[in-house]
């Protein structure tokens, strides 16, 4: 009985919450907690929920498809204090990035820098002018472009 529940620990992927949503989480669930979004925009397969309420100085937006949270970004908002997982303070540099988390596994045609874990997700950074403007978590892939890589 232990050996499987350490097997089902090693396969399972942990909760990424970030933003106060986990990744995965269902629309419902997500409004139950942070209300109705503030503002919607529908593409073909998918939804983004708008929250321009501040959470710690930024901004929500969550990608939803086929009713779950398929990628969540915090956008900063002057003044804003949040840090993700790894210590990357949204609204930061992007030599202070660089420095916590090394060099990305991608970057897509948008300019996002993209580190992908271990498992099917992956963290994605927004840099305009050297400042980090939004961070966010989300599977696979993350608007990858046919030409992506780093450099």
């Amino acid at each position: 009985m232990t050996y499987l529940l350490a097997l089902l620990l090693l396969v399972a992927p942990p909760n990424i919450v970030w933003g106060g949503v986990t990744l995965g989480e269902s629309g419902d669930a997500i409004v139950q907690h942070l209300g109705k979004p503030d503002r919607v925009r529908s593409a073909s397969t998918s939804t983004s929920w708008y929250y321009d309420h501040t959470t710690a100085g930024a901004a929500t937006a969550i990608k939803i498809n086929a009713g779950n949270a398929k990628r969540i970004t915090l956008s900063y908002l002057r003044g804003g204090s949040v840090r993700d997982p790894y210590g990357v303070l949204l609204g930061g540099t992007v030599e202070d990035l660089l420095a916590k988390r090394g060099i990305p596994t991608a970057k897509n045609c948008w300019g996002w820098l993209v580190y992908e874990t271990d498992q099917d997700t992956g963290w994605f950074y927004v840099v305009e002018r050297k400042s980090i403007v939004a961070i966010g978590v989300g599977y696979l892939p993350i608007i990858y472009c046919p030409t992506d890589s780093w450099g």
